[in-house]
């Protein structure tokens, strides 16, 4: 058989030498209907994989009148909170249990956006992960409420039905990788939102601030909005006097870079001038030299959890699921820990 044809139900039952029948009751939980044994099963089942098989969704949806199919419903590129990363594993979870994904996009930034999207006036997917950055508000909340099909929200805290980071745990797990170094005057550096007012800002700052609270250190902040080309300038007006923090938690990693680039520009050394930490997603915090000491938000893993509570509101549709909130792992680097120290 040409690889690339679609396996049928046919074409399993032809090289068993059974029905076709016998091979949709069997792939479709019907085993106990049709006096297959559990030998039979299994080699059925075995066949099915090895020659590729997939499971039709449109056939699948006329005889269990579902859709086979997730929604995710985002909306600016401020919301947009969902990396490559946790797109992949996500998508890939529900593809292998047989369901499609479907994005729904708002076109403008406002909440009126997202109640425009086809999703709310028409069932269209079996369950729906939103991802929203901001706190909803009650009317918002309150229409993806009256939706008839379980919901996720990702990036959110509650007490059911909700998946997130945990923010907080990791930029206290920063500040105390810092304070065991000795540092007890530290910075909260961010370049990139303007506002400690705003919630990552604002869990990331508490975090930091538990911390150091409870070990007697200072926390100061270094916060103003600008862009890329402009924060090794600014970091030039702060980095040389004597008063300078002797560790900073940077809120992008792309601020923490900028500090970097321009301490050892400035003749400084990292970590002993100066140690530097920060947060990132993947890999890139190692690109540096030195490698940054990086918070790393577990992508993949939130996709797969995402997937995971859908599976189980769809199989309990009665029921909510605890809210989940995953923690992140530290990865240390040069910036804050010289090869000397690591020695000792």
């Amino acid at each position: 058989m040409c690889p690339h044809m679609n396996v049928t139900l046919s074409d399993i039952g032809e090289r068993l030498g059974i029905s076709h029948q016998v091979v949709s009751k069997t792939l479709n939980g019907g085993r106990s209907t049709v006096g297959v044994s559990k030998e039979l099963e299994i080699l059925i089942r075995e066949t099915a994989a090895n020659m590729g098989y997939r499971p039709s969704t449109a056939g699948r949806s006329l005889r269990s009148g579902k859709m086979m199919s997730v929604g995710i419903l985002v909306g600016s590129s401020e919301d947009f909170l969902l990396s490559p990363d946790t797109m992949v594993a996500c998508v890939k979870a529900l593809s292998d249990r047989g369901y499609s994904t479907t994005l729904f996009s708002a076109c403008g930034d406002s909440e009126a956006d997202y109640l425009k999207s086809p999703l709310l006036r028409e069932r269209s997917v079996d369950a729906l992960l939103v991802s929203y950055a901001r706190e909803p508000s009650p009317a918002f909340e309150a229409e993806v409420a009256r939706l008839p099909m379980p919901v996720v929200w990702l990036n959110r805290k509650t007490a059911s039905n909700t998946l997130c980071v945990d923010e907080r745990g990791a930029s206290r797990m920063l500040t105390e990788h810092l304070l065991e170094l000795g540092h007890r005057h530290l910075a909260f550096l961010d370049y990139s939102s303007g506002s400690i007012k705003e919630p990552l800002i604002a869990e990331r700052l508490s975090g930091m601030r538990d911390a150091a609270d409870q070990a007697g250190a200072f926390v100061s902040i270094i916060q103003k909005r600008l862009a890329r080309p402009e924060r090794s300038e600014h970091a030039r007006s702060w980095l040389p006097s004597s008063h300078r923090p002797s560790a900073i938690i940077a809120n992008s990693l792309t601020s923490a870079q900028a500090v970097c680039q321009t301490a050892l520009s400035m003749g400084l050394s990292l970590p002993s001038d100066l140690a530097v930490a920060s947060f990132d997603n993947g890999q890139s915090h190692l690109a540096n030299v030195p490698a940054i000491t990086c918070a790393i938000r577990p992508d993949a893993e939130f996709g797969r959890s995402a997937a995971r509570m859908i599976f189980d509101l769809l199989e309990q549709p009665d029921f909510s699921t605890p809210g989940l909130c995953l923690p992140f792992f530290l990865s240390i680097g040069g910036s804050t820990l010289t090869q000397k120290t690591k020695a000792l």
